[in-house]
């Protein structure tokens, strides 16, 4: 009778929820905003300064990005040319940030490109629903930008990407 009750108290207590994993423990790779990164991206936006360049220049790029895991590949596609890579998040950083140090440039086939020799860089980022935001410090790309807008002295690059629809 005892195990009946037991039984019945587990059965109407519903199945058991595991804790969530505090922020500071999770592995790099099971972080929420890793998870949100994932998939096809397609360029809406570039600002400088907060100020908007406008469509003609997303004309001239027709940029597209694409996450998997921790890389990244960057599409150019009126220009002939692809950046990609792996990524490390750092979301203890306000606002959180984005650390890039293999970037490698090729054309769409593959083919090494002589033009561009990417440095490391450190972006900030903002996700919101389908909408992600990265801002790069045009001057030293080591250094991650305070803010989005550029207001605190800095020249700052902006691109705006919306969630590519399947």
């Amino acid at each position: 009778m005892r195990c009946a009750v037991l039984v019945l108290l587990v059965v109407l207590a519903g199945p058991a929820h595991a804790a969530p994993v505090p922020k500071h423990l999770m592995k790099e790779g099971d972080h929420p905003d890793l998870a949100a990164l994932q998939g096809k991206w397609r360029l809406t936006d570039i600002a400088i300064n907060g100020t908007s360049l406008g469509p003609g220049i997303l004309d001239q790029v027709e940029a597209t990005t694409e996450v998997l895991d921790n890389t990244v590949a960057i599409t150019l596609s009126k220009l002939n040319a692809r950046l990609s890579g792996t990524f490390k998040l750092d979301t203890n950083a306000s606002p959180r940030r984005l650390t890039s140090a293999d970037m490698k440039e090729t054309d769409l086939n593959g083919k090494p490109s002589a033009t561009l020799d990417p440095e490391p860089f450190v972006m900030i980022y903002k996700i919101e629903g389908d909408t992600l935001v990265l801002a790069i410090n045009t001057g030293d790309q080591k250094e991650a930008p305070k803010g989005f807008s550029g207001k605190d002295g800095e020249s700052i690059a902006s691109l705006t990407f919306t969630r590519a629809k399947k």
